[in-house]
């Protein structure tokens, strides 16, 4: 009984200092959004970008089910 008690402390902790440390991780990789990149890009990759953007809201309402997105 105590090596369990033991071997859930120990996992608690592992637990513990994973999340913290992949805390730390993921909040390093959100880029700051200042719009730069935006208008520095040519007109060829904002039209891409927009038809992406496009293609991904029809198939989401395609998958809701939603009327509008047969048209």
């Amino acid at each position: 009984m105590l090596m369990k008690l033991d071997l859930r402390a120990a996992l608690f902790g592992a637990c513990a200092l994973f999340s913290v440390a992949s805390a730390n991780v993921l909040a390093d990789e959100v880029p700051l959004v200042t719009g730069e990149l935006w208008s520095k890009s040519s007109g060829e990759l904002k039209k891409a970008y927009l038809i992406g953007v496009a293609n991904t809201l029809q198939v989401e309402a395609a998958y809701q089910g939603c009327e509008s997105a047969a048209r």
